[in-house]
C-alpha cells in the first residue's frame, strides 16, 4: 500500500482523492485525462474534446448509487462517455461495483432521451491492490456488451498497480510513463528527463501538479 499523501512543496499523489482530482478532474477542457484516456484503451479512435459531466445528470436509478461513486465522469468526441474511478482500498465487491456503476450511466444514456447519443462507454479504474493474482498483466480489459434497444460499445478497465514495478530507465512508452506517474509522483521534486514529450512537459508546468 501506498502513502496517499503527498510532500508539501512537492508534486500531489494522483492516487489520493485531491491529487486525482486536482489532475483530472474539475476543469474544461480535460487535457489530462483525455491523453492518459488515450493511452490506456489501446484503440485506433483518437479521442479529443474533453469536457466534464455532473454524476447527477447520469443517475436516476436505482438510487443506491450515489453521486459520490463516480470520482469523475467526462465527455469526449467522438461520441464517448468516461467514467474514471481510483481505489486504494479493497473490498471484495469492488468489481461488482465497478461493473454496475458503468451499466446505470449506459441504461440511464439510453433511457432518456434527453440524454446526449453515445455510443462508447469506457470506465477506468485504477486500483492500489491486487484483484487478479494469478495473472502477471497490470492492466485488464472487459468489453461488456450492453444491448437494450440501442447497441452500445462499453469498455471496462482495471488497472493494478502494485503489478506496475518499471523503474525510470525502463519506461518506453507514454502508457508507461503515467502509471509510472500514478505510483512515484509525490515522491519526485522534478520533472525526470524520460519525460519529455510536450504532454508531460506541459503536465510539469501546470501549477495545480504542485502542493
Amino acid at each position: 500500500m501506498y502513502n496517499s499523501k503527498a510532500k508539501k512543496n512537492g508534486y500531489v499523489n494522483l492516487m489520493s482523492g485531491k491529487g486525482f482530482h486536482r489532475i483530472f478532474g474539475w476543469r474544461n477542457p480535460a487535457p489530462w485525462l483525455i491523453d492518459f484516456a488515450n493511452e490506456v484503451i489501446d484503440s485506433k479512435v483518437v479521442l479529443q474534446n474533453g469536457r466534464y459531466e455532473s454524476g447527477d445528470t447520469f443517475i436516476f436509478n436505482p438510487r443506491s448509487i450515489k453521486r459520490l461513486d463516480y470520482d469523475i465522469l467526462c465527455k469526449a468526441d467522438p461520441k464517448t462517455l468516461i467514467l474514471m474511478e481510483r481505489a486504494n482500498y479493497k473490498d471484495k465487491k469492488f468489481e461488482q461495483r465497478a461493473t454496475k456503476r458503468i451499466s446505470t450511466v449506459v441504461g440511464n444514456c439510453n433511457l432518456f432521451g434527453e440524454h446526449p447519443d453515445y455510443s462508447n462507454f469506457i470506465n477506468i479504474n485504477i486500483v492500489n491492490f491486487t484483484l487478479q493474482k494469478k495473472s502477471p498483466a497490470y492492466i485488464h480489459y472487459f468489453d461488456l456488451y450492453y444491448e437494450k434497444g440501442i447497441k452500445n460499445d462499453v469498455l471496462k478497465i482495471i488497472i493494478e498497480l502494485p503489478k506496475f514495478n518499471k523503474g525510470l530507465e525502463a519506461l518506453e512508452t507514454e502508457q508507461d510513463k503515467w502509471l509510472y506517474l500514478f505510483k512515484n509522483l509525490h515522491n519526485l521534486n522534478k520533472r525526470p528527463s524520460q519525460f519529455d514529450s510536450d504532454v508531460f512537459k506541459r503536465l510539469f508546468e501546470d501549477p495545480l501538479l504542485q502542493w
